[in-house]
């Protein structure tokens, strides 16, 4: 390893092998530390690599689901290996649908396809608010003209009838117009 150094800035001069071919590297020294940073040394994280070099995170998840070289045991990944992996990859496709560019918009449309049948579900079983209004209406409308004919009706017929007799007779109009409000609502429903 050389080093040299020019009144601006040190640098590092080093070799490094890619794919069979040496390349001449020039490796700045960093501000923060004064150690020397080195482009292709391995990153930690896939997210810091992603940032790094700009490759959506799905794709680099992709690529280490499919096992694709350039990841270590230690949560490195090495971009020398993992690049042009990374690029034959990207290059041949995927196995996506059309119009589907990355799994991350794959699964946002799997989402939204789940939440469209839900919703739909949701409706098909939730009665709209102007039906529920309208039948609470004809309920109570059938409720007091029960009412109404148990008023005009039931005092001649109740004339001369015992308190036991009475009883019965309400309980019998009270269960008559409760079972018959039922099967109205019923096939309303």
């Amino acid at each position: 390893m050389k080093k040299t150094k020019s009144p601006d800035k040190a640098t590092v001069s080093r070799s490094s092998e890619t794919n069979e071919a040496t390349a001449k590297v020039i490796v700045k020294v960093d501000s923060r530390g004064g150690r020397p940073h080195d482009p292709l040394a391995k990153v930690e994280g896939m997210e810091r690599f992603c940032a790094q070099w700009h490759y959506r995170l799905a794709i680099v998840k992709m690529a280490k689901k499919n096992g694709l070289p350039g990841f270590d045991a230690h949560g490195r990944v090495d971009p020398v290996k993992l690049i042009p992996a990374l690029n034959d990859m990207i290059s041949t496709g995927t196995n996506l649908p059309d119009g589907i560019a990355s799994p991350q918009d794959w699964l946002a449309t799997e989402k939204a396809k789940c939440q469209a049948v839900i919703r739909q579900k949701l409706e098909k079983s939730v009665m709209p608010t102007a039906d529920a209004k309208r039948q609470n209406g004809e309920a109570w409308a059938f409720i007091f003209s029960q009412l109404e004919k148990l008023a005009l009706e039931g005092p001649p017929d109740f004339a001369g009838r015992t308190a036991v007799e009475l009883g019965i007779r309400l309980n019998g109009f009270k269960e008559r117009m409760r079972s018959e409000a039922k099967l109205k609502f019923e096939e309303a429903a």
